[in-house]
């Protein structure tokens, strides 16, 4: 596993490279430790849940997590 960070001229950014899969509450407890808004991952973790009471949701399987990984 590794951390990386870099500043950018819209702030700091972090990459993180692990060698398993993360269950998605994993994700958002790890994005927590790592300094992301915990308002923002309390978010993440209700969309979670209830994607848990509402599986066929398709738009927010996809969404829940609100992270910008793609953005890289």
């Amino acid at each position: 596993m590794w951390i990386e960070d870099r500043r950018t001229r819209h702030g700091w950014h972090r990459r993180i490279f692990l060698t398993r899969r993360l269950e998605p509450a994993e994700l958002v407890a790890l994005q927590v430790l790592c300094g992301s808004d915990p308002r923002r991952e309390a978010l993440n973790l209700m969309r979670l849940l209830g994607l848990r009471r509402h599986p066929r949701t398709a738009f927010w399987r996809a969404r829940w997590n609100i992270l910008y990984s793609r953005k890289l």
